[in-house]
């Protein structure tokens, strides 16, 4: 079928989705020139498709360059794209087999761009525990984060560091660079996180991060979250890293195989 031809095709339509396709992960964001230029597309056309889409909140503006990346709403619109797909069911089968043995609250974050999206999640019952936002950028205060950051490669994960704020979220937060730094690498011999009272009083956790098994590329990680009312971090750790780190393990097969 050619979609030239075809009265009930939209080229609007196709034009607004080729230009959001240009965004991937070795081109995160373009100005409008590069824009124009790879679709072959006038400045004033481009400028159109591009204020719409910002506006909508499918592009978002750099707020110091000129450069143009996918926002909120397509992040939010790939999640539940891959919400709807076959690795999305084996990741729920996996961490509902887990709560069910053992009732815990359990996080599945993937890293998109600045920000940890929550892909599936499992509350344990009758227990108070905090909610993380979705979309969340608490690198440094979560299990979920630190886990992530600790398995990037050092130059990336040293240029991340660099740009994240260390805003204290509790008297428990890591707020000196170094001191933040040497924990990641503590994390990435250990290949485990741990988050005590850093995000929110009363909240402990722990993290391990997901993979693509095939290059070894991390990809975003798994938590389990406690309220200190039920056990202290190291009765977490000695009964849970193991567990936390075998459905880690599945979780990345998971997404592997997409």
């Amino acid at each position: 079928m050619k979609p030239q031809t075809n009265s009930y095709f939209s080229k609007s339509l196709e034009k607004g989705l080729r230009l959001l396709s240009l965004f991937n992960e070795q081109t995160p964001s373009m100005t409008q020139s590069e824009i124009s230029s790879k679709l072959g597309m006038n400045m004033t056309s481009t400028f159109r498709y591009v204020n719409t889409l910002v506006k909508l909140g499918y592009l978002r503006r750099g707020l110091h360059s000129k450069k143009l990346g996918p926002g909120l709403q397509s992040i939010v619109l790939g999640l539940n794209i891959l919400k709807s797909g076959d690795a999305h069911q084996t990741i729920k089968a996996l961490v509902d087999q887990v709560h069910e043995t053992h009732d815990i609250t359990i996080d599945v974050a993937l890293a998109v761009d600045d920000t940890m999206m929550t892909m599936y999640r499992r509350e344990a019952e009758e227990t108070l525990v905090y909610r993380l936002p979705i979309v969340s950028r608490a690198w440094h205060t979560t299990a979920l984060g630190k886990a992530f950051l600790s398995q990037l490669p050092e130059r990336e994960m040293l240029a991340k560091v660099k740009q994240i704020k260390l805003i204290p979220k509790t008297r428990s937060t890591i707020v000196n660079r170094d001191k933040f730094l040497s924990e990641l690498k503590s994390i990435r011999r250990k290949g485990y996180s741990t988050a005590n009272e850093e995000y929110t009083p009363g909240l402990i956790a722990i993290g391990a991060p997901i993979f693509n098994l095939y290059n070894h590329e991390v990809k975003g990680a798994v938590s389990f979250d406690f309220s200190i009312l039920q056990y202290s971090l190291k009765e977490v750790e000695e009964k849970y890293v193991d567990v936390l780190k075998e459905l880690a393990l599945g979780v990345s097969g998971a997404i592997t195989s997409t």
